[in-house]
């Protein structure tokens, strides 16, 4: 693309009212940056997700992140969706996920359930602009694609389970192994809550086994925790040992399990599917649906199978402008990926 598509860019998150050509021809939309008080007010007529809400986006990058609303042709506002942008020091410009949102969700008004998909493709017309692209769109997002330049589209994986409140017939369903493993586990460790330090602490022995620092910082997980709708447990045994720790947070319609992590030498006993059974039987009582988050890797993929979870595919946006920028935000680890 062409380089006076970086001022085009700061003229996007400056102005207050632009026109798209939409892909629908029957629909005329006009698409504003909307300010937080505006936003609070559209989301009290909508059910949005737990990381599309000013509450969890001023915990995760709350000096970045923007919404963008969209008005039909009468004017009434019918769908936004909030995203953290931004500028490096060298000019170039980002459009990315934040740290431990796994999905950038738009918010629609109920009774406009069929823009989903329309927002989406407006949203990628700005997304072409930046430099540099990632993004972890909605599973709602069930059919997506993109002609932009330099713009690409992949198929991730996480794994749900459904109709969790039904505990007796969930826990017949689970593989003989998993249920074997909840077994052994309820004979050496006891779920309790559990503080950020002992999280932490096994978070840091998770990553070390792989070659990999602890991706968690601990001042953003002080504030999640602190959030209605969070929970945070950890598998001890009868020496005070730790064997898992575990957060989740939910919202209207699902619940996600945002971190697990567990001690690499005591893995043997069993506390991670105990420590996730726990977890889900609790959420039950707010949701139907538990989200594992992740799956990419074979014998993660495996393990959530095991509790009857059922593959669920979501789409990555990403791209950039050359490879050279692509490589850059790489090294200063602007691109993630889950497992």
């Amino acid at each position: 693309m062409r380089a006076e598509n970086s001022s085009e860019t700061t003229h996007i998150l400056s102005t207050r009212n632009i026109h798209l050509c939409s892909t629908n021809s029957n629909l005329s939309v006009s698409m504003f940056l909307l300010d937080r008080s505006s936003y609070l007010k559209f989301l009290d007529g909508v059910i949005p997700s737990i990381f599309a809400t000013p509450e969890w986006l001023d915990i995760v990058c709350p000096k970045s992140w923007k919404v963008l609303a969209f008005k039909d042709k009468d004017g009434e506002i019918n769908a936004a969706i909030p995203f953290h942008a931004g500028r490096h020091w060298s000019g170039i410009t980002w459009l990315r996920m934040p740290i431990l949102t796994p999905y950038l969700a738009p918010a629609i008004m109920i009774s406009e359930s069929d823009r989903t998909l329309e927002t989406t493709r407006q949203v990628i017309q700005i997304a072409s602009s930046f430099h540099y692209v990632n993004l972890l769109l909605d599973p709602s997002i069930i059919e997506f694609e993109t002609t932009q330049e330099n713009l690409y589209t992949r198929l991730e994986k996480t794994f749900r389970l459904s109709h969790i409140k039904q505990h007796d017939h969930l826990f017949s369903h689970f593989k003989s192994s998993c249920r074997n493993k909840i077994r052994k586990a309820q004979n050496i460790v006891t779920i309790g809550p559990t503080d950020l330090h002992v999280l932490n602490r096994l978070a840091d022995k998770t990553f070390f086994k792989h070659g990999r620092p602890n991706p968690y910082p601990p001042r953003i997980l002080e504030k999640i925790i602190k959030l209605d709708t969070c929970r945070m447990w950890a598998a001890i045994d009868a020496d005070g040992s730790p064997h898992a720790a575990h957060l989740v947070v939910w919202d209207n319609q699902c619940a996600y399990n945002l971190i697990t992590v567990s001690d690499p030498d005591l893995h043997q006993s069993g506390a991670v599917s105990l420590l996730l059974w726990h977890s889900i039987q609790y959420v039950s009582d707010f949701v139907d649906v538990y989200d594992f988050e992740g799956g990419m890797i074979p014998n993660i993929a495996k393990f959530y199978q095991s509790f009857g979870a059922m593959q669920q595919s979501y789409f990555r946006l990403y791209g950039s402008k050359s490879s050279y920028w692509q490589r850059f935000f790489h090294s200063i680890g602007k691109l993630t990926f889950r497992g």
